[in-house]
């Protein structure tokens, strides 16, 4: 057989996603990173406090209750609206790049359920689950969905949302990424304005902000699942 005989494989694609739009999609994500990473730095010795502690917001979005604790604490602690706009907004940017290839290589059943593969694969359960709420409703729905900071309504849990109800990549990026970053914005102003009425009725009450925002979520969160299993 002939060299021009020789079937040419085409890569698998999901959504819009082959191989190489996924590994671009990568690439594009870790520059981010890198610029994010070194502005948190550069504020943080340029900046002095309270950017020193821009570590515990990276940290509170990461691991807590997502973009509305981080911003009630970075309000109540004094960082300016172009620091929480650059790392909570970018933040989520980056780790959606990132990862969201990650959940489409698990459909397809190119990388295996390993260390990094049960964290996507916890993911993808948590979106399987919303997806019968919210497939009437479609990318509205999905875009409100991340506007409003509740737990488990990340921008990764909206990315695999959107790929399971079988919505091309780049309209998942674009309803994903616009609602998060109005979303940031919006809650930098609604801090702010918290923030003053706090100090006016009560000064000194402000270092409490974020522990409200977290019980807040909390109470959301177990109402939602009570509801949830009295329905069933």
């Amino acid at each position: 057989m002939s060299e021009s005989e020789v079937p040419q494989i085409k890569p698998v694609s999901i959504a819009g996603s082959t191989p190489e739009s996924l590994h671009r999609m990568e690439i594009v994500g870790w520059i981010l990173f890198v610029v994010w990473a070194g502005g948190l730095v550069a504020w943080a010795i340029i900046g002095g406090d309270p950017y020193r502690d821009g570590w515990r917001l990276v940290l509170e979005l990461a691991l807590l209750g997502g973009r509305a604790v981080n911003i009630a604490d970075g309000v109540s602690s004094g960082f300016s609206r172009t620091y929480l706009m650059f790392q909570c907004g970018l933040q989520d940017v980056v780790y959606t790049l990132v990862v969201y290839p990650w959940i489409v290589r698990l459909y397809l059943g190119v990388t295996k359920v390993g260390r990094f593969g049960r964290i996507v694969d916890g993911v993808r359960k948590s979106a399987e689950k919303h997806s019968r709420y919210m497939e009437p409703f479609g990318g509205v729905g999905l875009w409100l969905f991340l506007f409003f900071p509740f737990l488990s309504t990340g921008v990764l849990n909206g990315s695999a949302l959107g790929f399971i109800l079988g919505m091309r990549t780049w309209v998942i990026l674009s309803i994903v990424l616009s609602s998060h970053l109005i979303s940031v914005v919006t809650l930098i102003f609604f801090f702010e304005q918290v923030s003053r009425y706090m100090d006016a009725a009560a000064g000194g009450s402000m270092r409490y902000l974020p522990w409200i925002v977290i019980a807040a979520l909390l109470v959301c969160w177990l109402g939602i699942r009570i509801v949830g299993r009295l329905r069933r």
